[in-house]
């Protein structure tokens, strides 16, 4: 097969709408198994989380990577340029929030708040993230969640897509109670030469 061949093929392969989604129940199975494994490797809840968060970076490198292929070939050529249109912090949250969040969970993020006007922090907010639909959250006798956060994972997605645009930042999950509901906050923040 020539080269040029293979590049149609594999371009076909970027550009194709595909109406496939993961099996959930097989997601939820192999994301409980690593769970336990990840609560049975490590002693604390923070390296808990660390481990559960290291593996989101590593699956959210290859998700951005095809993700951006995936926009690149879906824009006609003529329109392509070779300058890095994402320049801003804000500007990366904005794509994440409406066309990376939906690419990878089907549904765009269900907010982005900027938390403070003098520095560069935001919050991502998914009300219930993939991750969190087989987890019962334990609560003390205060009623506050205790236990490692399994959206370490998700968190851990978003900072790769973050360091792959070349912004540089802290990633950090908080649940908060909301009306009854428990809100997924990825706490984002970027360093301050990212302005």
């Amino acid at each position: 097969m020539p080269e040029s061949a293979n590049l149609q093929a594999f371009q076909k392969l970027l550009t194709t709408k595909s109406d496939s989604q993961i099996n959930m129940n097989l997601f939820g199975q192999l994301f409980c198994e690593y769970l336990l494994y990840c609560r049975k490797k490590q002693q604390t809840i923070e390296d808990t989380e660390k481990m559960i968060s290291d593996v989101g970076y590593d699956v959210g490198l290859r998700m951005w990577e095809l993700f951006q292929l995936k926009e690149r070939f879906s824009i006609p050529d003529k329109q392509v340029t070779t300058k890095n249109d994402l320049q801003t912090a804000k500007s990366v949250l904005d794509k994440i929030k409406d066309k990376y969040w939906k690419f990878l969970f089907g549904k765009p993020a269900d907010a982005l708040d900027k938390i403070k006007a003098a520095d560069l922090q935001f919050y991502l907010i998914d009300k219930k993230p993939v991750t969190d639909t087989f987890i019962s959250y334990p609560v003390n006798k205060q009623n506050q969640y205790q236990g490692y956060l399994p959206s370490s994972f998700v968190a851990g997605i978003l900072k790769s897509a973050l360091d792959s645009s070349g912004i540089d930042c802290t990633v950090q999950v908080h649940l908060y109670d909301q009306q009854g509901e428990m809100w997924t906050y990825f706490h984002i923040k970027c360093d301050e030469a990212q302005k």
